[in-house]
């Protein structure tokens, strides 16, 4: 068993890589070896043999050469549907609390909320009109 990060508050997006569901990396432990080779064009590790995990990469390719948000969101839509079909790997967390300390002085901070870089670099994601600091 495996742990990791995952796709950020499990919000894929059109406009977020989908690196997270392709084997293009040695780090992501559901398929080292063929991330390997794509890392290393095919110099180190396996190409990958699995035909469903063969179609991802072309997904991954396709997406990054994608002209327009339309057609990037519809092959996230294939990627996501890909690995509904083949579960490649199974989820066991979400919605981990993340404690955020600020000043009792900044203004605007919402109380809940997602806390992630992606999407909306941290809090940019509850679209605050601003923070600020009072003078209390």
């Amino acid at each position: 068993m495996s742990a990791w990060s995952g796709i950020p508050n499990a919000l894929p997006r059109a406009s977020s890589s989908p690196i997270a569901f392709v084997p293009n990396s040695q780090l992501n432990p559901q398929w080292p070896i063929w991330g390997l080779y794509e890392e290393f064009s095919g110099q180190q590790g396996q190409r990958a043999d699995h035909g469903s995990v063969k179609q991802l990469l072309d997904f991954y390719n396709a997406w990054k050469k994608a002209p327009t948000t339309k057609v990037r969101t519809e092959i996230w839509q294939q990627i996501l549907e890909l690995h509904a079909e083949e579960v490649f790997s199974i989820g066991l967390l979400n919605g981990v609390p993340q404690p955020v300390v600020i000043s009792q002085k900044l203004v605007n901070v919402p109380v809940e909320g997602l806390y992630n870089f992606e999407p909306g670099a941290f809090f940019g994601i509850h679209r605050p009109d601003t923070f600020w600091l009072s003078e209390q």
